[in-house]
């Protein structure tokens, strides 16, 4: 989003972009936010009078009487009667945050700083200790509290939590946050409508209702740290090893050479340990892969990358619609790999919207694996407490509902005679290559040889009522358990 300048510094543009859409704000009744003055006060010396700007007394009595003050004329006399400056001002205490305000209709308070940057990182420079202090004090008591971030080089601005910015700063270990830790993993302030230049309200509410309120859920990605953290659990340390000039002392040349080729060898296989991929932009997951065609052009005609697998996860760094209308979205696959997808291939983490969408995705398909593997990827990714055990008491079900179908599959590949060798039927039901894609999409089967037949195990029904005992599916679930368990005898 480009906010067009005003002032003659960059600060003051945003401040006064910012100043508009907190007026807009309070037009819609959404919040009460102003900016605050430095608490402070004007001195004068001792023996020093009040006196103004003293001006050549002009009277407009009709416009042809006498004419205007021209305002050259006018900056002419305010230069010539401008007295020294006679006034000191002192700042009586800190300056806290330049925004404070309640948000509608709960009366929460929100505090927050405005820093805008051209560069792609935001310096710990250029955030004051005792503002950072103060809004980590109100953080913690439940306010909305950050700071409001405009990277201007990139059109974009987010709201940096003071939570979020606490655990870079104790777990990434360098003096700055990046603009790609911003872009994947908080969201953007979306453009807004009128005199609402940009709507950041609507962004931290979109980041509180992904991570909560006090961001516990948030998964802090560190793969810009200055060092990188390597674990040292299996690595002796050097109390065991002793002092390595005396070791090296006592031994031989042949043997210091063993003994250097030894710990060459040895480096790779603990320092090399693997690291996560960094994926930029809003997180999302690939839940349709008939539509999963990602292409160099948003339109479906567009030259073909690549074909993204069901469960991908990609980021959403854009949007756009084809000539026909069809809405893509812009991905990001690594770091590096971009390219145009449709969006109803996707489903936003922590949206409730699009869970439903999946949750619309299984009772329609009829295929018992697609089905499982769609809840597996719903309860897994998007974790809200009303998506995830719905999803779960689908996967049970469906696992339930594939149970008697491969139960015949099984006896139709087996037959009658069993081969020798000391195994029972279960091991070769349970061995059955039928079971081979559900158990890779994380269901697995038992066998219940009283009626000699394959069961589900149950596995997602004690998950939705570990996970969520209190939700509307956990009594469901409860029945459903109680039944598969009574008649399996192992």
């Amino acid at each position: 989003m480009k906010i067009k300048r005003r002032g003659a510094e960059t600060g003051s543009g945003f401040q006064e972009a910012i100043n508009r859409v907190n007026e807009a704000y309070e037009r819609l009744g959404r919040a009460c936010i102003t900016r605050k003055a430095i608490p402070g006060k004007y001195l004068i010396e001792r023996g020093e009078t009040r006196r103004g700007l003293a001006l050549p007394s002009v009277e407009f009595k009709t416009a042809g009487a006498q004419p205007r003050l021209a305002a050259a004329e006018l900056g002419r006399l305010v230069k010539a009667n401008k007295a020294e400056d006679w006034r000191r001002f002192v700042p009586e205490s800190k300056a806290e945050p330049d925004y404070g305000g309640v948000l509608a209709p709960d009366g929460r308070a929100i505090f927050y700083d405005a820093k805008t940057t051209k560069r792609d990182v935001l310096d710990f420079d250029n955030l004051h200790a005792h503002q950072v202090y103060f809004l980590e004090r109100m953080a913690k008591l439940g306010a909305v509290a950050g700071f409001l971030v405009e990277f201007s080089s990139h059109h974009e601005i987010y709201f940096l939590p003071a939570q979020v910015l606490a655990r870079w700063r104790d777990e990434a270990e360098r003096k700055s946050l990046p603009h790609l830790f911003f872009s994947a993993t908080l969201t953007p302030a979306p453009p807004g409508k009128g005199m609402l230049l940009f709507d950041y309200l609507g962004a931290i509410a979109q980041q509180e209702q992904r991570y909560g309120c006090d961001f516990a859920r948030l998964y802090l990605q560190t793969p810009f740290a200055r060092t990188a953290i390597i674990n040292l659990g299996s690595v002796p340390s050097l109390e065991t090893l002793g002092n390595v000039q005396e070791v090296f002392a006592m031994t031989s040349q042949f043997t210091r050479h063993l003994l250097l080729a030894g710990i060459l060898l040895a480096v790779p296989a603990f320092a090399q340990t693997k690291r996560k991929l960094f994926i930029p932009g809003q997180h999302a997951i690939v839940f349709d892969d008939r539509l999963s065609a990602l292409r160099e052009q948003p339109d479906v005609k567009a030259p073909l990358k690549q074909r993204l697998s069901r469960g991908r996860l990609v980021g959403i760094v854009g949007t756009a619609k084809s000539k026909s209308g069809a809405p893509f979205v812009r991905v990001a696959i690594s770091r590096n790999v971009r390219g145009w997808l449709l969006t109803a291939a996707l489903a936003r983490l922590g949206s409730t919207a699009d869970g439903e969408k999946i949750l619309a995705a299984i009772a329609e398909s009829k295929d018992d694996l697609v089905k499982a593997r769609l809840a597996r990827l719903c309860a897994d990714e998007l974790r809200s407490g009303t998506i995830a055990p719905q999803a779960l008491l689908a996967l049970g079900q469906t696992a339930e509902h594939a149970a008697d179908k491969l139960s015949r599959d099984a006896d139709r590949r087996l037959g009658g005679d069993l081969p020798e060798g000391g195994l029972g039927k279960r091991d070769f039901v349970l061995s059955f290559n039928g079971l081979d894609r559900f158990n890779r999409a994380g269901v697995t089967f038992d066998y219940d040889e009283m009626r000699d037949r394959i069961v589900y195990d149950g596995a997602a029904y004690r998950e939705l009522l570990r996970r969520y005992p209190r939700s509307a599916a956990a009594e469901t679930a409860r029945a459903r358990l109680a039944q598969l368990e009574q008649p399996i005898k192992p």
